[in-house]
């Protein structure tokens, strides 16, 4: 049976981590048909591009099964297996595409080639690039080109994705895929080359039904020899740290960076990275790195270590430049930069609810349901005192709107991931669509971290509920951890190696003891007049479940959300773009009391 495991989405040739259990390596893993795969593909710039091949032509390749019966097909059908991977975004797949739907075809047996039916005259280049866009997910099986220069009498064989680990995907889709064939294809007049997908019986149990490859835009051409280029600058270094949006004062260290940098030239180059850290705009430290080695045609993770440790609260970036010894033949593309919030109180890996997606865990497709738990790791440098969770649970298209979510958030030491340090219970059900929403929930009392790993969950402990929150993309450094049946013949343990970083969150400074029996609850709503938005910021007096509603001057309730837990805190921005201009309400009934605002929506 396959089973249901969603893996970190890597970048090709840098990033790879396998999937596996907490407790012990899995001995086995499974596919799943849920991933965030939306990042674009690297550009690259060449000298000269003197062939390219489209697959409008479907004579132009030559489709054969060396193993087994499943094949290649060219057109615009997309996969459709039980675990179907996106289509390919490619430029013209409009034109047609080349796909090997491996999830579909399901043989058990595969090794199936796609071959260029007439060969490339490369006489007049010493130095050849091959690159094609790609959609790609690995499942037990490995991707081939193989070149050959005598009409097909030998074939010389380069690996594609071979970084990648199990249910992988290649970044971005499209992917630009690029191999180095000059060894075998420089100054040679009838050079042909051969995509191969290679999923034999022999290679393992589960082979011959992996997910998909798809190709498109083939081209040969002439590579620039000194190209460098910044694909990806971290806030963080991801071996050895979490990368979090924010960080509370109390918990900040020595910035560091991994920087991604693709040497997309035909030299070896020793590549400086010039770094700047700024704080709301203004530098606070500077410097270089040693020269490193990035071989041509490969991505390297380089490192940053500044040796500052931010002193102030603030919005912090860190802008990276890639120079060379000599010169760059595209400098346009030599840098990047990241950026990250150190905070008050608040320490989370996702910073701004607007980028994220919602995301659910759910199996069978009817209740009840398994039962799933979605975590974030963090770091604790000094001792601190933990007074609240900061959660963002969601309702995906397809759940109805009136659904509720059902949640217990639980606090454990990374080390044990078998006993609770803190649990608190969470229920919050809407009449009305709703919007990604930040809930701070405390603690019925305090706990005291000392120095060291935890992790913070929230999942279903309710069949009857499906499991939906929302989630940053990219997890690189591994900080997610997911409980479920995502092993092996469905076992249900806690597994690394997600592409998500759920909205999950600590908070140090939120006070879960009681105030005096006089204070209200604090209801913030803005602008006012609004137009395209309305924020809403609540903080309760007590911990206390409340309901907040909007109505309009008629008396219609436009927006309704109820919560069950111990909330002290609630922060929402709700789109406007369906609301009528006028005059509305916004009311918040707790255990404290009722406290109303009037808001003006004027478009």
């Amino acid at each position: 049976m396959k089973t249901k495991l969603l893996l970190v989405s890597v970048l090709c040739g840098t990033l790879s981590v396998s999937a596996q259990k907490i407790h012990n390596a899995s001995n086995g893993v499974g596919k799943n048909n849920a991933t965030i795969n939306k990042r674009s593909a690297a550009v690259t710039n060449n000298r000269d591009v003197f062939y390219t091949n489209d697959f409008s032509n479907a004579s132009d390749w030559v489709i054969s099964a060396q193993s087994g019966s499943d094949n290649w097909v060219i057109g615009t059908d997309v996969p459709s297996g039980a675990y179907a991977i996106a289509g390919i975004a490619s430029t013209t797949a409009a034109n047609g595409f080349a796909l090997f739907d491996s999830d579909l075809l399901c043989g058990g047996n595969q090794v199936a080639n796609l071959t260029l039916a007439n060969g490339v005259d490369c006489s007049a280049q010493s130095e050849v690039l091959l690159s094609f866009e790609q959609q790609y997910r690995r499942f037990f099986d490995s991707t081939f080109v193989f070149v050959s220069n005598d009409d097909g009498a030998t074939w010389v064989k380069y690996t594609v994705n071979g970084e990648l680990a199990n249910n992988n995907f290649c970044d971005g889709n499209p992917n630009l895929a690029q191999v180095y064939i000059s060894p075998t294809a420089g100054n040679q007049a009838n050079v042909k080359i051969r995509f191969q997908f290679y999923s034999p019986s022999s290679l393992n149990a589960l082979a011959g039904c992996a997910y998909s490859w798809m190709i498109d835009d083939v081209a040969f051409s002439t590579p620039l020899q000194s190209n460098v280029t910044v694909n990806q600058v971290y806030a963080a270094n991801i071996f050895a740290d979490y990368d979090m949006g924010l960080t509370p004062l109390s918990q900040a260290d020595t910035v560091q960076s991994t920087v991604v940098v693709a040497n997309n030239g035909s030299l070896p180059q020793n590549v400086v990275l010039n770094y700047s850290i700024k704080r709301n705009g203004t530098e606070v430290n500077n410097g270089s790195m040693p020269a490193a080695p990035v071989a041509p045609f490969s991505v390297a993770n380089l490192a940053v270590i500044s040796g500052y440790v931010p002193d102030q609260i603030g919005n912090y970036t860190i802008d990276v430049n890639a120079t060379i010894g000599g010169t760059d033949e595209d400098p346009s593309d030599n840098a990047g930069s990241n950026g990250f919030v150190i905070t008050e109180n608040i320490f989370a890996s996702v910073g701004d609810l607007t980028t994220t997606v919602a995301l659910e865990l759910n199996a069978p497709t009817t209740a009840p349901y398994d039962t799933y738990r979605a975590g974030q790791t963090f770091l604790i440098r000094n001792p601190q005192a933990l007074n609240a969770f900061e959660i963002s649970p969601a309702r995906v298209a397809g759940n109805a709107a009136t659904a509720e979510v059902s949640l217990d958030i639980e606090l454990f030491d990374a080390a044990d991931l078998e006993t609770q340090l803190a649990v608190e219970n969470f229920v919050v059900s809407s009449t009305h669509p709703t919007t990604p929403a930040w809930y701070t929930v405390a603690l019925s009392s305090p706990f005291d971290l000392t120095a060291g790993q935890y992790l913070i969950s929230m999942g279903n402990f309710d069949d009857t509920k499906i499991f939906t929150f929302n989630a940053g993309e990219g997890d690189d450094d591994i900080g997610t951890l997911c409980y479920g049946p995502f092993g092996a013949n469905d076992a249900v343990d806690w597994y690394i190696g997600w592409d998500f970083s759920p909205a999950i969150g600590m908070n140090f400074g939120a006070s879960s003891s009681i105030n005096e029996v006089s204070a209200a609850d604090q209801l913030v709503v803005s602008p006012n007049p609004a137009n395209e938005q309305l924020s809403i910021n609540l903080t309760l007096a007590r911990p206390s479940s409340m309901t907040i509603s909007m109505v309009d001057i008629n008396g219609k309730v436009v927006f309704n959300r109820s919560v069950e837990a111990n909330l002290i805190g609630y922060k929402d921005v709700l789109p406007l773009t369906d609301f009528a201009n006028g005059i509305y309400t916004v009311t918040v009934t707790s255990s404290n009391g009722s406290t109303s605002q009037k808001v003006v929506i004027a478009h």
